[in-house]
């Protein structure tokens, strides 16, 4: 005997079973896929609250960290205005106080027959203190040293002219350093 399945029934009715059968199938399919995508929803439930309540605590902490963010910019901010006011200041000061060339510019401007001036050394005006200059040069005499001395001392720029004794003990040719003090501001 073969196990050849012969359909007796006629063709009409084989295709009713046959629609029957697919019909049956199609819905078995359907139920099971709505209970898969049932039992799916039901296993991501928790997943998805757990990703929400996540997404709310990062929400969270970029506002708290673009809140820091923003206070530390304006405490940036606010200390580049500090450092910029006393900048300010410090440039206010300046304009005040006169500039190396042109207190270089009194000291040449003072007549000096017979000395040769070889270095000045500008200290400029701080703490209530006034500016200095320390004056290194040669005299050919000592009457032209003195002079020079004496004329930095007339003029209205000048509080002090410090020349040790000292340099006076040669009479040509004398190398001297004076310290000159005052506002050298004309």
């Amino acid at each position: 005997m073969t196990a050849d399945c012969t359909n007796l029934l006629p063709t009409a009715r084989a295709r009713a079973v046959r629609r029957a059968y697919f019909m049956r199938l199609a819905i078995v399919a359907v139920w099971g896929l709505a209970i898969l995508i049932a039992v799916h929803t039901l296993l991501s439930a928790p997943a998805y609250l757990y990703l929400q309540a996540k997404e709310a605590q990062r929400q969270t902490a970029l506002t708290e960290l673009s809140q820091k963010l923003a206070a530390q910019q304006d405490q940036v901010t606010s200390q580049g205005l500090v450092a910029l006011n006393s900048e300010t200041a410090f440039l206010a000061g300046l304009s005040q106080k006169p500039s190396v060339s042109a207190a270089v510019r009194l000291v040449l401007g003072v007549p000096r027959q017979g000395v040769t001036l070889g270095s000045i050394a500008y200290t400029a005006p701080s703490g209530g203190k006034d500016a200095s200059m320390i004056i290194n040069g040669i005299a050919s005499t000592r009457g032209a040293l003195h002079a020079y001395q004496l004329a930095l001392q007339q003029t209205p720029f000048v509080s002090s002219v410090n020349l040790p004794v000292s340099v006076f003990a040669k009479d040509t040719n004398i190398n001297f350093t004076m310290t000159v003090t005052g506002s050298f501001a004309p």
